[in-house]
């Protein structure tokens, strides 16, 4: 089991809630921790069958929320965060985009970086730079698979049809095949 802190988005979060799979989690970490700004966004009403699960993670004690208080440093940069503009360009077509990461990325960095925590995310595009801003530990859900295969909890077949189960649900995967995931996190970590 691994001690340390990991704060969830809630893509990398839903992945496994989505697929009934939070024993993997269990399995790696003591807990883990949301921002009330990911529980917010399982708030919505096609993501009530996904809250109900998280509700109960809740109750075992294993998932726990955390929300800022208002007008500390950690609200201001939360604050702050979330309305700050990144650019993004498309590799492919070159094109650069502005966008504003979201009220759960912003929140899950901020708690990441004042808990010196690892942050459990799969939007690259949004959170990539600011993983190298402050120089934290980020990690997507297919790091907690290949964790989950060095642990001896799955092997890499089971972890192939868990990734093809998530992308079935609906979740964005890059890439589209598990075995594939180690070249994409090189591409990433460079």
């Amino acid at each position: 089991m691994n001690n340390s802190l990991i704060i969830f988005d809630t893509d990398c979060l839903s992945c496994f809630l989505m697929i009934d799979e939070m024993f993997i989690l269990k399995q790696l970490y003591d807990k883990i921790i949301i921002p009330q700004q990911v529980y917010d966004e399982f708030d919505k009403r096609n993501t009530q069958h996904l809250k109900r699960k998280l509700d109960q993670l809740m109750k075992e004690h294993f998932i726990e929320k955390e929300d800022f208080e208002l007008e500390t440093p950690e609200y201001l940069n939360y604050k702050n965060l979330h309305e700050e503009k990144f650019e993004y360009t498309n590799e492919v077509t070159g094109k650069k985009k502005i966008f504003v990461i979201g009220k759960g990325e912003a929140a899950a960095i901020i708690l990441a970086q004042k808990y010196n925590a690892t942050i459990a995310s799969n939007n690259t595009r949004d959170v990539i730079q600011l993983v190298k801003r402050y120089n934290l530990n980020w990690m997507r859900t297919g790091d907690i698979l290949h964790d989950a295969i060095n642990n001896n909890l799955l092997t890499i077949d089971e972890a192939s049809v868990l990734w093809t189960k998530m992308l079935k649900k609906g979740r964005y995967l890059n890439p589209k095949n598990f075995k594939d995931y180690k070249s994409t996190k090189e591409y990433f970590n460079q």
